[in-house]
């Protein structure tokens, strides 16, 4: 056997075990996030996935034998077809993600915000960023990020968001085509074509992460456009090819070094190339020797360009062992590998003297306690990485729908109230949820049915397979988040694809609609009609489907019912926590009037504004009786947000949070009525427990301490405390 085959049979073989993993665990369970990027880990209904996968499969059979039994292309020559047709959507959906970003409209936070910033401050002459203890300085890793919205203030102005966000839109535009490209040269790429844009546009994190301040969707696009020459430097080898992949792999990998990811797959696939073909593609060295120099010039170059600018030499930032560190540990808040800045990051560079070396011996020192504690109890070791895999890979969101929650408004649009209300997390966990839940179940059925069904697997697709592969593993190690597995599961997009378009030419076979050649190759190499439909390779191919739904169902039954695999693929412990969270933002009006608001368990005390001369201080009353208790509960219906203001009738003061600042653990007062955000206030209903739930800033519920006397602000927790009777 050939070495070609053997690499080609080990990429297949381990990407086929990572995809049966991810396709087990979203058939049996699901991930959720909310508000504050917390991880919940779900139930799911494998039938109901199934269902859905055996529906799609069926009405695309439905749908080819009745146009193929009543003519339809022939009956309607001026619908469009073939490349027109994907054409037409390929602008609808650029006009709707358009309108998308400029609905939305966010502006961004966090590390997106601080890009912004410090691409402004360089523009002003401000490089106090690359000081020690800088944002730059120390977060290294955004150096390109940074240089490309420093460079786009100059053309279109600083904190010009609305530009880059069209820039996202018109890169997913660019990688839909080059998706396209890349698969379109077999007879039967019209349908492929039309089946990937459409399924692009069905894939609603990708319309989500338009909105997203932040390199993810230009690095991607570069990275596939990358492999796109490189395929077009192997057939026509034409240098421009080859400056074309270089530019594209650099620029992937500059505005986010994830990116660099894809650099060695491709790599790893020129060299493939040269394996398999021998000396006819002794030129790919050049397209090889182009992407390791992309990968180890990037950071020379970026520090060579900041040097030019500012004068000052680029530090080397936190260790990335810190990530490693990071993701190796338990504890975060948001879950397990998740970001925590009290273990490894950004607190123990501080604590390290901002001193890269010492940072990085800390760091190694924390992966070595973690790789300690896997060796000596490996039980653990597999809990804790299918828990943290679960949250990242097996999110249906991806994180899209957090971003846009998460982003506060500019300032300037007005999102509609129908788009506003669809985000909420109500809506979102109702309706959209369990819709991506399904799709992302059906993307992984269609890359399983690929695997199956296809014997040849496209060559091409090994570069995918290869790419999947590394960043599966090296997100099994690193800081883990849904947002950094979103573009990896991107490629999975036009397999799940031609998975669907072999089932449906298989079943034509079956029913003896299509010769069974076209499913192996698109093309029927005998003058029609021919018969092959019926020979040895239909019946083949039909143990093949036989052995895969046999298969299929024994591993979810097995998945599903031995503990040590239902603790891995049925990961749902948070099912129920996961579902009074969604109560807690199921924001309800409650009637314009006076009521009074009691703890639960408060034991007959309510919640009182107790007057003293001209102050008041909140606290609580031993009898609801008592007039301080007496509250009047009105909302505002004038905008979308239905906010509601609890204002004391006795005191004439409103529950305040001081300065409007909501913390963890934070104080609540009462003031004076001043319709500040201080005083806005949402209410959700408990209906198993007929109590009601008071919100501050989506996030922060209104907690009692009967004991103490004290009122204050948490996270959602669920637990009593957190509960109020109105009435």
């Amino acid at each position: 056997m050939r070495v070609s085959n053997i690499l080609k049979y080990i990429v297949t073989g381990l990407f086929a075990v990572v995809i049966v993993y991810l396709f087990l665990l979203a058939g049996l369970s699901s991930t959720a996030i909310d508000a504050a990027e917390r991880s919940y880990l779900v139930y799911d209904s494998v039938l109901l996935n199934l269902l859905a996968s055996g529906l799609l499969i069926l009405f695309l059979f439905g749908a080819k034998t009745f146009c193929k039994k009543y003519n339809i292309p022939g009956r309607f020559k001026g619908f469009p077809k073939g490349k027109r047709l994907v054409h037409i959507i390929l602008v609808a959906a650029f006009v709707a993600d358009l309108a998308f970003v400029f609905c939305m409209g966010r502006s961004p936070r966090a590390d997106q915000f601080d890009v912004c910033k410090v691409a402004f401050d360089m523009s002003q002459n401000d490089f106090s960023a690359m000081d020690t203890a800088g944002y730059l300085s120390v977060n290294t890793n955004q150096a390109g990020i940074i240089l490309l919205l420093y460079f786009l203030g100059k053309i279109f102005g600083h904190y010009n968001y609305t530009v880059f966000q069209i820039i996202n839109v018109l890169a997913v535009f660019l990688m839909t085509k080059c998706f396209i490209k890349i698969f379109g040269e077999k007879d039967y790429s019209k349908t492929r074509a039309i089946g990937i844009v459409v399924l692009r546009v069905l894939f609603l994190p990708i319309v989500f992460y338009t909105t997203f301040i932040y390199g993810t969707i230009i690095g991607l696009t570069f990275a596939l456009y990358a492999f796109r020459f490189l395929i077009l430097f192997k057939h026509k080898r034409k240098v421009r090819y080859l400056v074309f992949t270089f530019l594209c792999i650099f620029m992937a990998i500059t505005v986010k070094q994830n990116y660099a990811i894809f650099g060695i797959a491709l790599g790893l696939y020129a060299a493939y190339l040269m394996i398999r073909d021998g000396r006819k593609s002794l030129h790919l060295l050049a397209a090889l020797g182009a992407v390791v120099a992309a990968i180890l010039l990037n950071g020379v170059v970026l520090t060579g360009a900041y040097k030019l600018i500012s004068g000052k030499t680029l530090g080397e930032g936190m260790s990335p062992w810190a990530f490693v560190n990071m993701g190796l540990r338990e504890g975060s808040p948001l879950y397990d590998g998740w970001f925590d800045n009290s273990q490894s990051t950004y607190t123990a560079y501080l604590n390290s003297g901002y001193n890269t070396d010492a940072h990085e011996r800390v760091s190694v020192e924390g992966v070595k306690e973690s790789v300690d504690r896997f060796a000596k109890d490996p039980g653990y070791a597999v809990r804790f990485f299918a828990g943290k895999n679960a949250s990242q890979w097996n999110n249906p969101g991806f994180q899209g729908w957090w971003i846009n929650y998460a982003m506060p408004a500019d300032g300037v649009v007005k999102t509609p109230e129908w788009l506003e209300n669809l985000m909420s997390i109500q809506n979102y966990n109702d309706y959209v949820f369990p819709y991506l839940d399904r799709l992302q179940f059906i993307i992984l059925m269609g890359v399983v049915l690929y695997l199956v069904l296809d014997r040849g697997h496209e060559d091409k697709y090994l570069f995918f397979m290869i790419t999947f592969l590394g960043g599966f593993i090296f997100h099994t190690v690193w800081e883990a988040k849904a947002q950094y597995t979103f573009v990896f599961f991107v490629l999975l997009l036009p397999m799940a694809v031609d998975g669907y378009l072999g089932t449906v030419r298989a079943l034509g076979a079956v029913w003896g609609q299509t010769p069974f050649c076209t499913v192996q190759s698109g093309v029927c190499p005998q003058p029609a009609p021919c018969n092959l439909g019926t020979g040895p390779e239909l019946h083949q191919k039909l143990r093949q489907v036989g052995i895969f739904v046999l298969g299929m169902a024994i591993m979810f039954v097995l998945a599903d019912n031995i503990p040590v695999l239902k603790g891995v693929f049925g990961r749902n412990e948070d099912t129920e926590y996961f579902s009074e969270y969604v109560d807690f933002h199921s924001y309800v009006r409650i009637p314009d009037g006076e009521y009074t608001v009691a703890p639960v368990e408060g034991n007959g005390m309510a919640l009182a504004a107790v007057k003293d001369g001209e102050d008041a201080s909140l606290g609580f009353a031993k009898s609801p009786s008592d007039e301080a208790s007496k509250v009047l509960i009105e909302t505002n219906t004038e905008t979308s947000e239905h906010y509601s203001t609890v204002r004391f009738v006795e005191a004439d003061m409103c529950l305040d949070v001081p300065e409007g600042i909501g913390m963890q653990d934070g104080p609540v007062g009462v003031y004076m009525p001043d319709g500040s955000d201080a005083q806005k206030w949402s209410i959700a209903y408990i209906e198993p427990e007929d109590a009601y739930y008071i919100i501050y800033d989506k996030v922060f519920a209104l907690c009692s301490d009967v004991e103490g006397g004290r009122v204050y602000l948490s996270y959602f927790d669920g637990t009593d405390r957190q509960k109020w009777k109105v009435g």
